[in-house]
């Protein structure tokens, strides 16, 4: 959908009218050099999935963004 005023994503199903968007869960963040095991990701679904609460970037560094935020949240700068 696109206007002279607003461009966005839309959705329109049964005259349900939303908005479609990109969003990142909050997600689990491991640190170190070794990459995760399929199970370790596998084990940690949950939090992968968890959309009660996200973030919508609008660029790559709005997303690095949050990689940040997480490091933090583990006392990593």
């Amino acid at each position: 959908m696109k206007s002279s005023r607003i461009a966005l994503s839309c959705s329109a199903l049964g005259g349900k009218y939303s908005r479609l968007f990109v969003g990142l869960t909050k997600g689990w963040y491991t640190p170190g050099p070794e990459a995760p095991t399929c199970e370790d990701i596998v084990e940690h679904l949950p939090e992968i999935d968890d959309r009660a609460s996200c973030d919508v970037p609008l660029s790559g560094l709005d997303e690095m963004d949050t990689v940040i935020s997480a490091k933090r949240g583990l006392g990593r700068s």
